[in-house]
């Protein structure tokens, strides 16, 4: 059975601190990362979409748990997160994400991504082959020509989301910080990021669900048939009754195609671990 059973103890490297609510803080890749983690077993680590925190798991992850190491991160300069200059790229989330994998020596792991966390996954899967199991990759577009006419513009000129900004629980304690950060990720990188073409995608072997939101607000249907079309090994489902924000319209569905395409792909036969690519 291919698993991507974790180890429970701690690269000696990796510097680790007690965080709120129950979390917690390690230095990886020049940053602080913020995460979660509940339950045991096969490993899950759940990426969350742009400007939104680990909290946005919170409706399945727990059910998730009672099967899994569920792991939820903050993004690079998003939740509790920190930032640096480093310039902004999916590569550099993925980055991120093989490094926490890395100090919590997992091994291998289902990466989980809404949007920008779906991004983040196919980097992974890019970059960092050997430590994915499988990717769910929901309301994912792979390249910013995916996006309904006007989207690119109105990234480009949108003001910062003040709703979206609590000091309590954000990295930023000035809302000078986060509208600085919202500029560099809302106002820049997401007008030329996504960027994989076809032939990018079809050099990723991970086996792969990738879920459509039907009423999505940003890029029809069509884009994630292309998507689940060029990668070597996916299927692809349509998420019915829910918008963009998949996790909060129809959660129990998201849930069951999640643990689905976990045991489906657990009780795969063993594939030997893919070779990273390195992209340009």
């Amino acid at each position: 059975m291919a698993s991507p059973q974790s180890k429970q103890g701690i690269t000696p490297e990796a510097q680790f601190a007690a965080g709120p609510d129950g979390g917690r803080y390690v230095e990886v890749n020049g940053i602080r990362i913020f995460f979660k983690e509940q339950g045991s077993g096969p490993a899950l680590l759940l990426l969350p979409g742009g400007m939104e925190s680990q909290a946005s798991w919170s409706g399945i992850a727990p059910d998730l748990a009672r099967e899994f190491r569920v792991i939820t991160p903050d993004v690079r300069g998003q939740g509790r997160t920190s930032v640096n200059d480093t310039p902004l790229s999916y590569q550099l989330f993925a980055d991120d994400a093989s490094q926490l994998l890395k100090a919590l020596n997992v091994p291998q792991a289902i990466v989980v991504g809404h949007s920008d966390g779906g991004d983040t996954a196919l980097q992974m899967g890019l970059h960092h082959a050997d430590q994915l199991a499988g990717m769910v990759l929901i309301a994912t577009p792979y390249n910013v020509s995916n996006y309904y006419p006007g989207t690119i513009d109105q990234m480009a000129n949108l003001k910062p989301d003040e709703t979206n900004w609590d000091p309590a629980t954000s990295t930023y304690k000035t809302k000078a910080e986060y509208d600085a950060f919202w500029h560099r990720l809302i106002n820049v990188m997401y007008t030329v990021e996504p960027n994989l073409t076809l032939s990018d995608l079809h050099t990723i072997v991970t086996p792969s669900l990738v879920l459509h939101a039907s009423n999505d607000e940003y890029f029809g249907a069509v884009s994630s048939q292309e998507l689940a079309n060029a990668l070597q090994e996916a299927t692809f489902e349509l998420i019915p009754n829910s918008t963009h924000n998949v996790q909060a319209d129809n959660p129990g569905f998201v849930l069951d195609e999640i643990r689905t395409f976990a045991h489906q792909t657990l009780d795969a036969p063993v594939r030997p671990a893919p070779t990273t690519t390195t992209h340009g």
